[in-house]
């Protein structure tokens, strides 16, 4: 997983556009070391702490790879998500794309619209 200072807003596919330039995808997270490793990164890379020092609204939606297909969850890979483990209770329940809200720790996953921009960190959130 790359580390930088970029944030940006992008849909969930300009984001996987933007991790595609690079290579690679939006991050996934197979299991509870790739999540850590995800909020270890998030947290270290100081932009949510910039955030709040500079006074600026925090806006805590980080696209990763989770997304709905022909009725289950899938990776950008193709990999189907077997159980996902990691939902906020009651998530996902009306989006097809899945992002972190980075303002609780730890971290929680929601659904959110695929084509409604978020804040999309994309040095952090690609793998």
């Amino acid at each position: 997983m790359e580390s930088g200072s970029v944030a940006q807003s992008f849909t969930y596919g300009q984001g996987q556009a933007e991790c595609e330039k690079i290579g690679t995808g939006l991050a996934i997270i197979r299991n509870q070391s790739d999540y850590n490793a995800l909020m270890s990164t998030v947290l270290k890379s100081g932009i949510l702490l910039d955030k709040r020092r500079n006074n600026k609204e925090i806006d805590d939606k980080i696209w990763i790879s989770g997304r709905k297909s022909s009725g289950s969850w899938k990776w950008y890979t193709g990999e189907v998500i077997p159980t996902p483990w990691f939902w906020l209770p009651g998530e996902p329940n009306y989006g097809g794309c899945a992002r972190l809200r980075t303002v609780t720790s730890p971290f929680e996953v929601k659904d959110h619209d695929c084509v409604e921009p978020v804040s999309f960190f994309y040095k952090l959130a690609c793998e």
